[in-house]
């Protein structure tokens, strides 16, 4: 996983086995022992109802014991989740491959009734984003993608009615953003972004691409990400902040509450740029080539990822400084330093001692 554009360095953490072992070792993997049922973990989110996890099996919610129990469905061809999302409101949805969608509290599932014929519509996509403002319910779906606008019996597409750009962005009144792809402007690669402002902000999407899925996430300083396909994009209202390309589709972007930024691949693994910036200098590569389909921080600070493998955690460490590894031309790999007090390694099991990450007790 690569970066094209001034990201040299991510051939060579490509190439380092070291390394990708290392950073495999924070990982702390969840399986059937821990109360998952086999299957495809779809989706992970934290809530203040808790840890829900999405699987083609159903959902699950962390319990005290930090194992899962499951909820929900008793109808098989209903349990398949295909994406849960937490939204500004901090409502929880639970969507599913039939088009369902459902508000999650605590181990409650209540289907939302929409008109007619936009259930039918959603019937035959994937919905990917759900807010609730207003009255109104604002829907993203992909496959037969648009954003809908439902209130009561009506509903409207306001990726035709709003703009005639192929991808719009959407900044709600309560501050939620879900992004969109118009069917009716296939020929027009362009993103149209309209801020709770008023404001509106407009630009060509450099890349030919046909991945219908899109990602938009806020960052720190007044800073947008859209991702659609390979391209990144960071923005703010006043205009296009800066570009990457990769060489996998970006599935998942998150910011954590420390600052970091966290980019998830299709077949590509995970990245993390301490720093908060996109840069070829800093960062750190995790979950070797696994697809990570999504990610989410629980209250404690840990961070949750949903994967081609199944489902992971990292533990929040207090004194971790993540560094980026340095290339030693005199060994031809990719070197850091740890420093570690002793009684401080007493405390931390042998799996957290990844040599991409300092520990710095001074502070």
């Amino acid at each position: 996983m690569r970066f094209t554009q001034h990201f040299g360095l991510f051939v060579i953490a490509t190439f380092c086995v070291p390394f990708l072992f290392a950073q495999q070792l924070f990982f702390q993997h969840y399986s059937e022992k821990d109360g998952l049922d086999a299957g495809v973990i779809t989706s992970v989110e934290w809530a203040e109802g808790g840890l829900y996890v999405g699987s083609d099996q159903g959902i699950y919610k962390k319990t005290e014991s930090k194992r899962f129990k499951k909820i929900g469905f008793s109808n098989e061809p209903e349990k398949y989740i295909t994406r849960l999302d937490n939204n500004a409101a901090g409502r929880t949805w639970a969507c599913n491959a039939s088009g369902h969608i459902y508000l999650v509290s605590g181990e409650k599932l209540t289907e939302i009734s929409l008109p007619k014929g936009l259930k039918k519509l959603l019937s035959a996509s994937l919905v990917d984003q759900v807010e609730f403002i207003n009255n109104s319910y604002y829907i993203s779906a992909i496959i037969g993608g648009g954003i809908f606008q439902a209130r009561g019996d009506a509903y409207s597409t306001l990726t035709d009615s709003l703009s005639k750009a192929r991808f719009l962005v959407l900044e709600l009144a309560n501050g939620g953003l879900i992004s969109g792809l118009s069917e009716a402007s296939q020929d027009n690669d362009e993103l149209m972004v309209k801020f709770r402002n008023g404001q509106g902000l407009e630009f060509m999407l450099s890349e030919e691409h046909y991945h219908s899925k899109s990602v938009v996430t806020r960052l720190s300083e007044d800073r947008y990400v859209f991702s659609r396909g390979r391209e990144v994009i960071i923005f703010n209202q006043r205009g296009v902040l800066e570009r990457r390309f990769c060489d996998a589709n970006v599935e998942k972007i998150l910011q954590d509450r420390e600052g970091k930024i966290w980019i998830g691949f299709s077949e590509g693994g995970l990245y993390c740029f301490p720093s908060g910036e996109l840069s070829s200098n800093n960062y750190s590569r995790y979950l070797a080539r696994n697809t990570v389909y999504d990610m989410t921080q629980d209250g404690r600070g840990d961070l949750w990822f949903a994967t081609s493998d199944g489902l992971f955690s990292l533990p929040k460490l207090e004194d971790a400084v993540y560094v980026a590894p340095v290339f030693s031309e005199k060994t031809n790999t990719l070197e850091t330093t740890v420093k570690v007090e002793a009684e401080t390694t007493k405390s931390l099991s042998v799996e957290a001692m990844s040599p991409f990450i300092v520990f710095d007790n001074s502070r």
